[in-house]
């Protein structure tokens, strides 16, 4: 029983550590020098259609979602010289290889994208005070000699509602992740209607089989139009976050940690526990673990 009881201790830590890697936040002290200074909200070069796409998702997102700051404004890389590094704070995509540019079937395995927010005047991308790593999709030339990461609306949305929130409980002396976000799921999940990915359920997953273990409403579809019912505000949704992993180091194994997110606050309801390694497919097991009481 001790053993047992060990094993779970290690697993839990091995977990978190995990965790707070890939989802990081900053003290109430930094929370509160973000806040008080103009936010620049920092676009990116425009190199496929698809990285134009994001810069206007982007702009979207922040304009209906984002209320830490007073103020923000959006600009160029080549911009950031001629605004002074210490009277503002910055929110800005950041992409880069875990190591070496792996390929596989043509395409790189091994690269992230996080979306970060700290201070310009002691910003470094990679050591962001506040940091949440985003599932992407990968974009090249024909040729495919040149290539480049763009993130889908949708988790655009995630991104910028979870760094939003992070602040706030920071600001605000709360558990900085979301353990203190996660309350009465019963009662939050009964008032929504879960917007549930196509592209990750499982193939065993139809609308028969989770309606014999979900009991709420739900609907199943692509990312794109789950986007357009968030920011309708036409009805009370819930939607499925993702945040991403990177395992090893060689940087070529994954695991996503799954979050019920409500789609107007982007507050933490639920989470489908531990995470799912290697391939993110929603299971049967993951829509039970949402539903139960335990954090």
């Amino acid at each position: 029983m001790k053993l047992k009881s060990l094993l779970i201790t290690i697993l839990a830590i091995f977990t978190i550590s995990i965790s707070s890697a890939q989802l990081k936040n900053t003290s109430q002290e930094i929370a509160t020098k973000i806040k008080s200074r103009k936010l620049l909200v920092l676009l990116e070069e425009e190199t496929y259609s698809e990285i134009k796409q994001m810069n206007e998702n982007f702009q979207r997102a922040v304009k209906k979602y984002w209320n830490f700051s007073d103020d923000y404004i959006f600009v160029k890389e080549n911009q950031l010289d001629q605004y002074n590094k210490s009277d503002y704070a910055i929110l800005a995509f950041e992409k880069f290889l875990v190591k070496e540019l792996t390929l596989l079937g043509g395409r790189p395995t091994n690269t992230e994208i996080h979306l970060n927010a700290g201070l310009l005047d002691n910003y470094k991308p990679k050591h962001a005070s506040c940091s949440i790593n985003l599932i992407h999709e990968y974009v090249s030339n024909n040729d495919g000699a040149d290539y480049d990461l763009y993130v889908a609306n949708k988790d655009i949305i995630f991104g910028v509602q979870r760094i939003n929130k992070m602040l706030w409980n920071a600001f605000e002396g709360n558990d900085s992740f979301f353990y203190n976000e996660i309350k009465d799921r019963d009662s939050s999940l009964k008032e929504e209607t879960l917007l549930i990915d196509r592209e990750y359920l499982s193939e065993k997953l139809d609308k028969n089989s989770i309606t014999e273990i979900y009991p709420y409403k739900f609907e199943i579809l692509n990312s794109e139009v789950i986007a357009e019912k968030i920011n309708s505000n036409k009805e009370s949704y819930a939607y499925l976050g993702y945040i991403r992993s990177i395992l090893g180091s060689a940087g070529t194994s994954h695991s996503f940690f799954v979050y019920v997110i409500n789609a107007e606050s982007g507050t933490m309801i639920s989470s489908a526990g531990q995470p799912i390694k290697f391939q993110l497919v929603i299971k049967k097991k993951h829509l039970k673990k949402i539903l139960k009481k335990d954090k």
